[in-house]
């Protein structure tokens, strides 16, 4: 499982840096729900555009520890940026999530994010944001819903 997750960080790190040059790049934090654990978490984010449409984002999340239960997800996905007013985008998103709970005998399972997210320009460097997503994952599939803010450099 080791070697998997470190080949989809190598192959996503390669694609966002070829991309990050052609358009700008974000770091932000989430505070999210997830509704199988019924818990929150906080995350960290960062994003790489690859066109004026269409960028890339690497998340973290680790949820709040609830009865002896810690879950983490490293998600990877991509957003198409539709403008809806002036300071405000709109996108619909898809990608791959690994989450890991370490419940019982544990186990860490890889499955797909589908979801949306809407982002509003508080300047012309920091927005936040308000985005929910399905994560489907075998015995495991859970909504997430979380707000935040990005910086964009």
């Amino acid at each position: 499982m080791k070697k998997i997750l470190l080949t989809l960080l190598a192959a996503f790190a390669v694609t966002c840096a070829a991309s990050a040059q052609k358009g700008s790049i974000g770091a932000g934090v989430d505070f999210n729900f997830g509704t199988k654990i019924s818990n929150v978490g906080f995350g960290v984010k960062l994003m790489y555009g690859i066109t004026n449409n269409v960028r890339a984002e690497a998340s973290f999340d680790a949820f709040f520890e609830a009865e002896h239960q810690k879950v983490w997800d490293l998600n990877f996905n991509g957003h198409y940026l539709i403008k809806v007013a002036p300071k405000m985008n709109f996108y619909p998103l898809a990608g791959l999530t690994i989450l890991h709970d370490n419940a019982g005998d544990g186990f860490t399972r890889v499955g797909a994010n589908i979801g949306a997210g809407l982002e509003y320009y508080v300047t012309k460097d920091l927005t936040v944001g308000l985005e929910a997503k399905g994560q489907l994952l075998k015995d495991f599939s859970q909504a997430v819903v979380g707000i935040g803010a990005t910086y964009h450099f």
